[in-house]
């Protein structure tokens, strides 16, 4: 009985099926999460960055080399240039080199501006930690 009252508090959400934005809120929320836990658990200092009050912002921002690394969380099963937008801003400001993007997509790697935007799926999320660029065929992400 516990089971189904706990089941059944939490909305129906389909990465696929639900294509209101509004309604894969949660689901964002939950990539979100996990992309704090995985870094949390790396021993990450955890950081967000948010340029305006109405502006570009990143979730996450975090030592990685050295360096300060911006990672975004997406609730998206593909990605586009204004997904990486916050990013690109934030490698701008801050003349880095490379940012993150967790999402449901597949993982690819893309060069906006000379600025390198790597999309990580969620489901690799623990490779934040680890070297990012994708491996030929077989290997990926």
């Amino acid at each position: 009985m516990l089971r189904e009252l706990r089941e059944s508090a939490v909305p129906s959400i389909s990465a696929v099926s639900t294509l209101s934005a509004a309604a894969r809120t949660p689901l964002g929320a939950v990539v979100e999460n996990q992309t704090a836990v995985e870094l949390a658990r790396d021993g990450r200092d955890l950081f967000g960055w948010k340029r305006t009050p109405a502006g570009a912002e990143i979730d996450f921002v975090v030592k990685r080399d050295g360096a300060a690394v911006p990672v975004e969380c997406k609730a998206a099963l593909t990605v586009n240039r204004k997904h990486m937008r916050g990013i690109v801003d934030y490698l701008w400001r801050h003349a880095a080199a490379t940012g993150f993007l967790v999402s449901l997509a597949p993982g690819s790697t893309t060069v906006i501006n000379g600025f390198e935007v790597v999309n990580l799926p969620a489901y690799r999320v623990e490779r934040l930690g680890a070297d990012h660029r994708p491996q030929a065929a077989g290997g990926g992400l």
